[in-house]
């Protein structure tokens, strides 16, 4: 129950975020107006936001896929499964935590491979906005919401289909590579491990590299 309320919750809150990223998308859109010599008003185009700009999701998922961050997430991850002994089935030995690693290198490759070709397939650029202004509680809440947006051609914000899929296939890859005696509710939290990461890379963007980056 306490779940359900979360999610009634939540979910307001997410199609505000929409809202307001569509509207922005709109006044990105609108021309600024400046006074010519013989006093007349000229339009002129605004200047083009690099924050802002299209990212194809095919270019994006091989600029995703060869990034350093891809194998730093995947050490990161298992160094944490080693220190939790996660699989208890395997021990803590240097061998097994390059097993560990293994599994999370390729957790990760279906999660942005998957990510980018749902995109792909509706249209949308899965890569966050960072917002770069405004009060650090604003841009905590944009960089939140915004793991599960994407843009499509032409600005207006949607839901991010890809944010999901991309972490059904990090759960599914670990339950295919993991032994067999390794309990489902490891598979659900590896899932839900996924969407933080997502988060994580949001608020990274936001308050860290301050760029748009796969």
């Amino acid at each position: 129950m306490q779940r359900m309320r979360r999610v009634a919750f939540a979910f307001p809150l997410l199609l505000g975020a929409v809202a307001d990223r569509q509207s922005g998308a709109q006044a990105l859109n609108v021309h600024a107006s400046t006074t010519s010599a013989a006093g007349q008003p000229v339009a002129v185009a605004a200047a083009p936001d690099s924050t802002q700009s299209w990212i194809n999701p095919t270019r994006g998922l091989r600029q995703a896929l060869i990034s350093y961050g891809t194998p730093v997430r995947a050490l990161v991850a298992a160094g944490f499964d080693q220190v939790s002994d996660r699989p208890d089935s395997w021990s803590r030995t240097l061998p097994r935590y390059g097993s560990r690693t293994g599994v999370r290198l390729a957790e990760v490759t279906a999660q942005i491979s998957t990510q980018y070709l749902t995109a792909a397939l509706f249209q949308q650029d899965p890569v966050y906005r960072p917002l770069l202004h405004g009060s650090v509680q604003r841009r905590f809440g944009h960089a939140i919401t915004g793991a599960f947006i994407a843009h499509r051609r032409n600005g207006a914000a949607a839901f991010a289909p890809g944010t999901i899929t991309g972490a059904v296939a990090a759960s599914l890859t670990s339950a295919a590579l993991l032994p067999r005696s390794t309990p489902r509710k490891e598979f659900v939290s590896r899932g839900i491990s996924a969407l933080g990461s997502t988060v994580t890379r949001s608020l990274w963007r936001e308050f860290i590299t301050k760029r748009r980056q796969p």
